[in-house]
């Protein structure tokens, strides 16, 4: 089934009507979602999965940054390992509960 096509009151453009115009980037988006401001991108129908996937991606990321930080904090422990340790747990924690809403997100 074709959804209906509407005309965007922002830039006139013919679009879905699941569409919604991006104030940040000017353009419509089919299935509009969000827009990242750190990927500088919209996220919308056509590349929801692949957000996804780069999400996830972080998260292993950081997991294994923190795995390696924990590792080798035991060969030479400073005050500036711990920092860092503090700042990777930080960020892990940060990005696992942005994953954890993807989740939600896709599961209701």
């Amino acid at each position: 089934l074709k959804s209906e096509c509407i005309l965007c009151k922002v830039c006139k453009a013919v679009v879905d009507q699941n569409s919604k115009h991006c104030l940040e980037c000017n353009k419509c988006i089919q299935g509009f979602d969000h827009h990242c401001e750190w990927l500088n991108t919209c996220i919308g129908s056509r590349n929801i999965d692949r957000f996804f996937l780069f999400v996830l991606a972080l998260n292993l990321e950081c997991l294994f940054s923190l795995t390696l930080g924990f590792t080798l904090w035991g060969q030479s422990f400073n005050n500036l390992n711990l920092v860092l340790m503090v700042m990777k747990g930080i960020k892990f924690l940060l990005v696992l509960r942005l994953l954890g809403y993807h989740i939600y997100l896709r599961k209701f």
